[in-house]
C-alpha cells in the first residue's frame, strides 16, 4: 500500500478558545486503516516543544475541533494523513482563537 498524499483544502476557523480544522478528503479514499493526525502548538514555540499536542482522527472524518486554547494567542496547526503504507507530509496553517463578544 502506498502512503497517502498531502491533504488539500486545509481551512481553520477560529472560535472562542477553539479552532476548527477542516480538510478535503479525496474522492475514492479507502478509509480502512486510514486516518489523520492533527498537531498543534503555540506559534512562538518550536515543533517538539512543550506546547505540542496532537489528536488522531478517523479517516472518514474531514474536520476536528481543537478546544481548550488560549484566546488571542496564535497557534500553528498541521494535518497529515496516514495509512498502513506510512504518513503524508504535514500541511500547516496558523489561527488565533478569539473571545466571543458579549
Amino acid at each position: 500500500m502506498d502512503r497517502p498524499g498531502a491533504r488539500s483544502g486545509l481551512v481553520l476557523t477560529a472560535a472562542d478558545g477553539a479552532i476548527e480544522v477542516a480538510w478535503t478528503v479525496p474522492a475514492g479514499t479507502d478509509t480502512d486503516g486510514f486516518g489523520y493526525q492533527v498537531d498543534w502548538k503555540l506559534a512562538d514555540d518550536e515543533w517538539g516543544g512543550a506546547s505540542d499536542q496532537s489528536a488522531l482522527v478517523d479517516g472518514s472524518d474531514s474536520s476536528y475541533t481543537i478546544t481548550g486554547l488560549t484566546n488571542n494567542r496564535t497557534y500553528d496547526v498541521q494535518v497529515s494523513a496516514f495509512n498502513d503504507g506510512g504518513s503524508s507530509a504535514g500541511v500547516g496553517v496558523s489561527a488565533t482563537p478569539l473571545a466571543t463578544a458579549t
